[in-house]
């Protein structure tokens, strides 16, 4: 019997990765590479899809995010959260701002991200329109992450758009 020998793990830099999304030429490979390099950058992450007023679990990674947990996950924007805030301020989100109520939508949520102490939310704008959020749990190994989360959300939004534009 043939045994595959394992590759090594390849660690793509944020420039790599937007490169990568920039010449995609589907959305679902796109979101693939984003989604791969936020398994290698974040203990968890969570892909959210907005339709009709909720945030419907897309794609993730994460002690707590097999395949069925993902899909299951569904928040409504009506309800305080921090995919919530960033939705509807279009902007990153880093930690829950003092003085915001959570509720139990909220708490799941976190619970589903491994409890992180730093959670961060970035919208992906596509046009006019909210197409997504992603929310990713504390960042593994050192440095700020907040700018690699607000350009992987820009470039995914921006492939998005050129991918549809380019289908017409």
């Amino acid at each position: 019997m043939l045994w595959a020998t394992p590759q090594p793990l390849i660690r793509l830099t944020v420039d790599e990765v937007i490169a990568a999304v920039d010449d995609a030429m589907t959305k679902d490979t796109a979101t693939e590479v984003v989604m791969r390099y936020a398994a290698q950058r974040w203990t968890a992450s969570l892909l959210l899809v907005v339709k009709e007023g909720a945030a419907l679990g897309h794609r993730g990674h994460g002690k707590h995010l097999p395949p069925d947990a993902v899909r299951a996950v569904a928040i409504p924007l009506a309800s305080p959260s921090i995919v919530k805030i960033a939705h509807d301020s279009r902007a990153l989100v880093s930690g829950i701002p003092t003085g915001t109520s959570t509720g139990a939508i909220s708490d799941r949520l976190l619970k589903l991200l491994g409890s992180p102490r730093h959670p961060m939310a970035a919208p992906v704008i596509v046009g006019n329109r909210i197409a997504c959020v992603v929310v990713v749990a504390d960042p593994l190994g050192p440095g700020n992450s907040e700018p690699e989360l607000s350009q992987l959300a820009f470039a995914l939004g921006d492939a998005d758009e050129r991918i549809v534009r380019d289908r017409k």
